[in-house]
Protein backbone atom coordinates (compact mmCIF):
# COMPACT_ATOMS: atom_id res chain seq x y z
CA UNK A 1 0.00 0.00 0.00
CA UNK A 2 1.33 3.41 -0.89
CA UNK A 3 1.77 6.22 1.59
CA UNK A 4 -1.06 8.04 -0.18
CA UNK A 5 -3.43 5.10 0.38
CA UNK A 6 -2.48 4.92 4.04
CA UNK A 7 -3.00 8.67 4.46
CA UNK A 8 -6.47 8.27 2.93
CA UNK A 9 -7.38 5.64 5.53
CA UNK A 10 -6.14 7.87 8.36
CA UNK A 11 -8.10 10.84 6.99
CA UNK A 12 -11.30 8.77 6.80
CA UNK A 13 -10.96 7.74 10.43
CA UNK A 14 -10.13 11.27 11.60
CA UNK A 15 -13.10 12.71 9.70
CA UNK A 16 -15.46 10.28 11.40
CA UNK A 17 -15.68 7.87 8.50
CA UNK A 18 -15.75 4.20 9.30
CA UNK A 19 -13.22 1.70 8.08
CA UNK A 20 -15.22 -1.15 9.62
CA UNK A 21 -18.99 -1.29 10.06
CA UNK A 22 -18.69 -3.42 13.19
CA UNK A 23 -15.27 -3.79 14.80
CA UNK A 24 -16.67 -6.44 17.17
CA UNK A 25 -16.60 -8.89 14.27
CA UNK A 26 -12.80 -8.78 14.48
CA UNK A 27 -12.57 -9.63 18.17
CA UNK A 28 -11.00 -12.97 19.07
CA UNK A 29 -14.03 -13.87 21.18
CA UNK A 30 -16.69 -12.99 18.58
CA UNK A 31 -19.25 -15.76 18.13
CA UNK A 32 -21.62 -15.57 15.15
CA UNK A 33 -25.23 -16.67 15.57
CA UNK A 34 -24.85 -19.22 12.78
CA UNK A 35 -21.98 -20.97 11.01
CA UNK A 36 -22.96 -21.39 7.37
CA UNK A 37 -21.72 -24.50 5.59
CA UNK A 38 -20.55 -26.14 8.83
CA UNK A 39 -23.73 -28.07 9.67
CA UNK A 40 -22.14 -31.50 9.25
CA UNK A 41 -19.13 -30.66 11.43
CA UNK A 42 -21.39 -29.13 14.09
CA UNK A 43 -23.64 -32.19 14.06
CA UNK A 44 -20.73 -34.63 14.35
CA UNK A 45 -19.04 -32.71 17.15
CA UNK A 46 -22.36 -32.26 18.94
CA UNK A 47 -23.08 -35.97 18.81
CA UNK A 48 -19.70 -36.76 20.39
CA UNK A 49 -20.17 -34.18 23.16
CA UNK A 50 -23.91 -34.71 23.82
CA UNK A 51 -23.40 -37.41 26.49
CA UNK A 52 -21.86 -34.70 28.68
CA UNK A 53 -25.37 -33.32 29.16
CA UNK A 54 -26.22 -36.38 31.24
CA UNK A 55 -22.84 -36.29 32.98
CA UNK A 56 -21.45 -39.20 31.02
CA UNK A 57 -17.88 -39.37 29.83
CA UNK A 58 -17.30 -38.22 26.30
CA UNK A 59 -14.75 -39.45 23.81
CA UNK A 60 -11.51 -37.60 23.26
CA UNK A 61 -11.44 -35.38 20.21
CA UNK A 62 -8.65 -34.38 17.89
CA UNK A 63 -9.49 -31.63 15.42
CA UNK A 64 -7.07 -31.34 12.55
CA UNK A 65 -7.00 -29.65 9.19
CA UNK A 66 -5.61 -26.71 7.31
CA UNK A 67 -5.29 -23.31 8.94
CA UNK A 68 -8.40 -21.16 8.69
CA UNK A 69 -10.88 -23.91 7.88
CA UNK A 70 -13.08 -23.39 10.96
CA UNK A 71 -11.85 -25.94 13.52
CA UNK A 72 -11.69 -23.48 16.40
CA UNK A 73 -14.93 -21.62 15.69
CA UNK A 74 -16.91 -24.86 15.22
CA UNK A 75 -15.54 -26.22 18.51
CA UNK A 76 -16.26 -22.97 20.36
CA UNK A 77 -19.73 -22.80 18.77
CA UNK A 78 -20.67 -26.31 19.91
CA UNK A 79 -19.16 -25.89 23.39
CA UNK A 80 -20.98 -22.57 23.82
CA UNK A 81 -24.31 -24.22 23.00
CA UNK A 82 -23.50 -27.17 25.26
CA UNK A 83 -22.74 -24.87 28.20
CA UNK A 84 -26.05 -23.05 27.73
CA UNK A 85 -27.92 -26.35 28.26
Amino acid sequence: MSQQGLDLIFEQVLSGGLVFRDRNLLRHDYMPATLPHREEQIRRLGSVLAPALSRERVSNLFAYGKTGTGKTIVTRFVLDRLQRK
